[in-house]
């Protein structure tokens, strides 16, 4: 019997097909087709509905055993890789190992409700159920060989994820940089800055790369025996990037400037910052820069004034360059300019203080 070709679906008229031994209807977890049915079949009860990150899916899949339980148990762990890859249906096929132990060899126990629920339960409802397309002896090999439809629990990723996907590295300072202190501020917050604002362009999905030690860890977590084998559809879901956002601070200075009235002896305080980037974007596959530019920014402004500025015209420098005018430059900012009018205010005030405090020393 030919084998069928990976990633087959299952569609309901194949197991309602002439000669299709369908599986007794298990009372719980288990039932025949469900996930990948259209919309005018009746919901099977081992179909999830209400989950946020988990579906089901429907599959045709192929096994070959000594027994038809044998067979059976090949098909259901053909039918997870084909779902959720190779390792976890690897990981399944350990979790049901015990199960080819046990009684009932004869053909009609592999689709029973009692060996259908002891899979759902040793599996924790990673398999939900499965119904038998058709089975044979083959004469040559001395094998059985049976083809199933597999209902089998999946990751349900956001829709986001097709957007074109976008990882940033930490920016790393010049040695020309004066201030170290100043230098390692602007390179972990210009990174930081331009991925908010491509989140909210909302045309990119952002994959992180300064984190994956944490999200690692919560993967390894999830393969521990107190969580439910379902969990395990979370694995092999992890994506590469399109682009990788580099970077290099080529300045990153912070001054204080003083200004002495000469009327008064009052000393004026301001900062003065200056910073001064390159970003480039990388298309991972070709390695081609897509984007280069180096934001630049220095005046009487704190400096994280001109890191927020740099950081907004790298962001929307990246977003409009793979999506044209879809936002706004950003305005450099303007001193503000005290007028003649204010100076005087503000000397005649500073005189009639003066005279004040110094009205009693005569």
């Amino acid at each position: 019997m030919p084998k069928p070709s990976a990633g087959q679906s299952s569609a309901a008229s194949g197991a309602n097909s002439a000669g299709t031994n369908a599986a007794p209807k298990p009372n719980v977890g288990s039932s025949s087709m469900s996930g990948a049915r259209v919309s005018s079949t009746p919901k099977s009860a081992c179909e999830i509905t209400d989950s946020h990150r988990f579906k089901t899916v429907t599959v045709t899949s192929y096994g070959t055993g000594a027994t038809v339980k044998d067979a059976t148990l090949s098909a259901l762990e053909s039918g997870v890789g084909q779902v959720n890859g190779l390792a976890i249906a690897a990981q399944t096929t350990s979790s049901v190992k015990s199960l080819s132990a046990g009684n009932g060899d004869a053909n009609s126990y592999a689709f029973s409700e009692e060996f259908q629920q002891s899979v759902s339960t040793a599996t924790k409802g990673l398999i939900r159920c499965w119904e038998l397309i058709s089975k044979q002896f083959n004469q040559s090999t001395g094998l059985q060989e049976v083809n199933l439809s597999v209902t089998v629990t999946k990751y349900n990723a956001d829709p986001s994820i097709n957007l074109p996907r976008f990882a940033v590295t930490d920016f790393r300072a010049l040695p020309s940089v004066k201030s170290l202190r100043q230098a390692r501020k602007t390179a972990g917050a210009i990174p930081r800055r331009i991925m908010d604002i491509l989140s909210k362009s909302k045309k990119f999905a952002l994959i992180d790369r300064q984190y994956m030690n944490l999200t690692k860890a919560e993967l390894n977590l999830i393969q521990g025996a107190d969580f439910k084998l379902e969990e395990l559809a979370r694995l092999g879901n992890r994506v590469g990037t399109d682009y990788l956002i580099v970077g290099t601070v080529a300045a990153a200075d912070e001054s204080v400037k003083t200004r002495k009235m000469q009327t008064t002896g009052k000393i004026f305080r301001s900062k003065v910052s200056d910073v001064r980037v390159s970003v480039r974007v990388i298309d991972v596959a070709t390695s081609q820069i897509i984007y280069a530019d180096e934001p630049a920014f220095s005046g009487e402004y704190p400096i994280e004034t001109a890191i927020d500025y740099v950081s907004r015209v790298a962001g929307v420098g990246i977003v409009n360059t793979l999506h044209p005018n879809l936002m706004a430059e950003p305005v450099r900012p303007k001193s503000k300019k005290t007028t003649l009018k204010q100076v005087k205010e503000f000397g005649s005030n500073a005189l009639d203080s003066l005279k004040e405090e110094s009205k009693n020393d005569w």
